[in-house]
């Protein structure tokens, strides 16, 4: 969700950001696929009967593996790291504001707004609709440009960690 808060953030707040890096990215008024809505639905139900490790294990196969792998493909080290992460988060959710504060329009139209350099990169072996939105951002953001990891689904900078430092690296250097 991290791209999601950098492009409400940049729209909001446009002289706090230089740059953007939006990484598999989701944004809120993008269309949910009838698969992310059913993979959210098995989730929560996961979630809610207090299945925790079928939950995680679900959204690896989900957003690690994807359509395109079969988890057990995955490196150990990755599916580990996001198990870990996986339980914090939902410890987070746990803990979290039960009533959020209002939220601000959708991006929508707004992302011609955004003229600060951004990159865009999303992996090859993603879901659709992070395909598809990775390539709306990278055409209704002025300053923007897309790469596509080869290889990879959503979590680039797990799977890739070195390649992914690299190219942010070389992204951020070449605006500077």
């Amino acid at each position: 969700m991290g791209a999601r808060v950098a492009v409400e953030t940049a729209l909001a707040h446009p002289r706090r950001a230089s740059a953007l890096v939006l990484a598999s990215p989701v944004v809120r008024d993008q269309p949910r696929s009838a698969e992310v809505i059913r993979f959210a639905a098995d989730e929560d139900a996961l979630f809610e009967r207090g299945d925790i490790e079928a939950a995680i294990e679900l959204g690896q196969r989900f957003w690690v593996a994807g359509p395109h792998r079969r988890l057990e493909d995955i490196a150990l080290r990755v599916r580990e790291r996001l198990a870990e992460m996986g339980r914090q988060a939902f410890a987070n959710y746990l803990a979290a504001d039960p009533k959020p504060g209002p939220e601000r329009e959708p991006p929508g139209r707004q992302l011609a707004n955004i003229t600060v350099p951004t990159l865009v990169v999303v992996g090859q072996r993603d879901i659709e609709e992070i395909l598809a939105t990775a390539a709306r951002l990278a055409t209704e953001i002025p300053a923007a440009r897309k790469v596509t990891v080869a290889a990879v689904g959503h979590m680039i900078g797990l799977e890739r960690p070195n390649g992914f430092t690299e190219l942010v690296t070389d992204f951020l250097t070449s605006i500077r």
